[in-house]
């Protein structure tokens, strides 16, 4: 395998938006295909994913650490360092998951009732989620080889996986949502059930992927003998706020939902869909943002900082005008998309008025992506956190309250609040970034 720094961002880039569009497929075919079914159907799904989101997130905390620990390490050299951070993340989240799952699995139907989520979309809702929990020590097993593949630049293994395991999940949904032959139809339990199914069938394929490719380093359960408590401090230092700075903002959409239940379930099925159609705006910026991270990484742990920051400045002047783009498509595009999900009329009436916010939005997130992965990489690990806490809530609940609540506007006003935030975050972030407040932050890199 080439060194990362003589790999092209570009050629990191597209492996990871394949797969991460591959990814986002397992969710929106699961919600296209639902909608064929039922439009009460989708709402419920879009509820428990929006708290599986925030439950994935847990395990983000590790796999964040891992993938910018073991940067650093692979720039730095140092291959017993990155089997002891290999082992440890894979301990660590498969006993959180095991013990999230338990917990979330009794506790699911109180936290949608705090959620506000509609009587009639509870019952689906709820099987939904308790099925998923079973997958979700898979789920963050996933996530943490997935974070070592990245780490490696092997961002084409994890994206074949991601192929055979969609195609899977396409077949078990046509199977099971309406039912075929003596197999009855499942709604939105055949969805979980499909995602499981598929999942499982990923994390085999990665683990035996891991065996046959990954020679840099091992995972040997004997390197935890004695526990590594400071590799661990140094793995929660980095993962609590990299993974804090996307809880807080998954918190403050959560809320914010609880907002949008309260204006019926068109408005609900709307944000479903806009969320889906929103994924693909900013795809690209997400895929630049994971590829930028492992080069920042990697340049941080050989202690060239100069090169870490025009990496983030070049990642940037694509991520952000194509997300514009396609932001500006999809406002074209509006009534016919949404048309071929729903047919309510209340439902295509706010698809273009969010579509249009959704141009400001996206511009503004794409900064916020390839920003604050950067920061991370380079162990500028807090302030965007703290700047996440503070306008996400001060704008993006507070505004969005303020205008869909307090002053009626529904939806649209809601959505303005998470414009307004994506925006005011891409200035400062630009701001820090360009000062350069981000450099000699790293713990392992070499003084420039």
């Amino acid at each position: 395998m080439k060194d990362i720094h003589e790999m092209s961002l570009n050629r990191l880039i597209w492996p990871v938006f394949i797969e991460l569009a591959l990814q986002m497929l397992v969710g929106n075919i699961d919600q296209v295909m639902l909608s064929q079914y039922s439009d009460t159907a989708v709402a419920a799904v879009g509820n428990a994913n929006t708290l599986m989101a925030m439950v994935i997130l847990v395990f983000n905390v590790i796999s964040l650490a891992t993938s910018i620990m073991v940067s650093q390490s692979l720039g730095a050299k140092d291959s017993n360092r990155t089997s002891r951070i290999y082992t440890l993340a894979i301990f660590v989240n498969l006993i959180a998951s095991v013990v999230v799952a338990v917990v979330l699995a009794a506790s699911v139907q109180g936290i949608f009732y705090l959620m506000q989520v509609p009587a009639q979309l509870m019952a689906d809702a709820v099987i939904y989620v308790r099925i998923v929990c079973i997958g979700i020590p898979v789920q963050a097993l996933l996530l943490t080889f997935s974070a070592i593949f990245r780490s490696n630049a092997m961002m084409k293994v994890t994206m074949k996986i991601s192929i055979l395991y969609n195609i899977v999940n396409v077949i078990g949904n046509q199977i099971l949502i309406k039912g075929v032959g003596s197999i009855p139809a499942m709604g939105a339990s055949g969805v979980a059930i499909s995602t499981l199914v598929s999942r499982c069938l990923g994390l085999v394929l990665t683990m035996y992927a891991f065996k046959q490719l990954i020679q840099n380093a091992k995972i040997d359960f004997s390197l935890l003998r004695p526990f590594p408590k400071d590799l661990l401090k140094e793995m929660l230092h980095l993962g609590l706020p990299s993974a804090g700075e996307n809880l807080s903002w998954n918190f403050a959409q959560l809320v914010s939902l609880s907002f949008i239940n309260t204006f019926g379930t068109a408005a609900i099925t709307t944000r479903t869909y806009a969320n889906m159609f929103a994924m693909f705006c900013y795809l690209y910026a997400s895929a630049a943002g994971q590829a930028t991270q492992v080069k920042v990484g990697y340049y941080i742990g050989a202690g060239d900082e100069d090169s870490a920051c025009k990496t983030a400045r070049s990642s940037l002047r694509v991520a952000a005008p194509v997300s514009l783009v396609m932001a500006i498509l999809l406002f074209v595009l509006a009534t016919p998309l949404y048309s071929l999900l729903s047919s309510d009329p209340e439902v295509l009436k706010w698809a273009r008025i969010i579509a249009f916010i959704e141009i400001f939005l996206e511009f503004g997130r794409a900064y916020n992506i390839v920003y604050v992965r950067s920061m991370q990489a380079a162990g500028d690990v807090i302030f965007p956190i703290v700047l996440g806490i503070s306008v996400q809530w001060i704008i993006s609940v507070g505004l969005g309250f303020l205008l869909g609540i307090v002053m009626g506007w529904g939806l649209a006003g809601v959505w303005i609040g998470f414009a307004a935030d994506e925006c005011l975050r891409a200035v400062i972030c630009h701001i820090r970034w360009v000062k350069g407040d981000w450099r000699g932050k790293a713990v392992i890199a070499k003084k420039c």
